[in-house]
């Protein structure tokens, strides 16, 4: 599924002892968690829509130095992503509210 970058922060691998749950083509670490432990971690925004990543992009151009041409290709690139925010809502309706951790076998991973 899709879900919003809307920084140039990254990291290529996960702590000691985490389990990777997320993964992209730009990020190879997307989401991860620690095994038994009440700690999930994800760098991308599933709290955004399309239009808070191009409100977002647009505000910090000048910050990343992107040219008009730079600014045209990320905004026109930028899809909307319904189920990252179904994500964040199963996430705490199934593992939050009824305090489940992560279990080995299972893994999602991010378009």
């Amino acid at each position: 599924y899709y879900a919003q970058l809307g920084h140039q922060d990254a990291i290529s691998r996960i702590p000691p002892g985490a389990i990777l749950l997320g993964k992209s083509k730009r990020a190879p670490v997307q989401a991860w968690t620690f095994p038994n432990e009440p700690i999930y971690a994800v760098l991308f925004h599933p709290e955004f829509d399309a239009e808070a990543s191009k409100y977002r992009l647009l505000y910090f151009a000048d910050k990343y130095r992107l040219t008009k041409e730079e600014r045209e290709d990320l905004v026109r690139d930028i899809k909307e992503s319904p189920d990252a925010i179904r994500v964040l809502g199963l996430f705490l309706k199934n593992i939050v509210t009824d305090g489940h951790v992560f279990q080995r076998d299972k893994e999602f991973v991010c378009a």
